[in-house]
């Protein structure tokens, strides 16, 4: 899990990936970290994103979640608020 307020109003964070066993994000985790631009998300299930999460951040941020999942990211209660922002990447794998 990603605590909620974790990164909070963290002025300097640019970039930023969720490793994939990571299951929920906390509320506010990373709200208005405004140089957040880059979200790398990698679980294939979309984690509990919890309120606020990614409030605030830099207005062109991408988020970049797995390609087979990019549907479920977009339909998941919470994620679906950033689906604008989101695009889908190839596994690491």
């Amino acid at each position: 899990s990603i605590q909620s307020y974790m990164c909070e109003n963290c002025t300097g964070l640019e970039s930023v990936t969720i490793p994939s066993g990571v299951t929920s994000i906390g509320s506010s985790a990373f709200r208005s970290c405004r140089r957040l631009a880059e979200v790398i998300v990698n679980p294939v299930t979309p984690p509990t994103l919890n309120s606020n999460a990614f409030d605030d951040i830099y207005p062109t941020a991408k988020i970049l979640v797995p390609s087979e999942s990019l549907d479920s990211y977009k339909a998941a209660t919470g994620w679906k608020t950033f689906a604008s922002m989101m695009e889908g990447m190839e596994s690491a794998d």
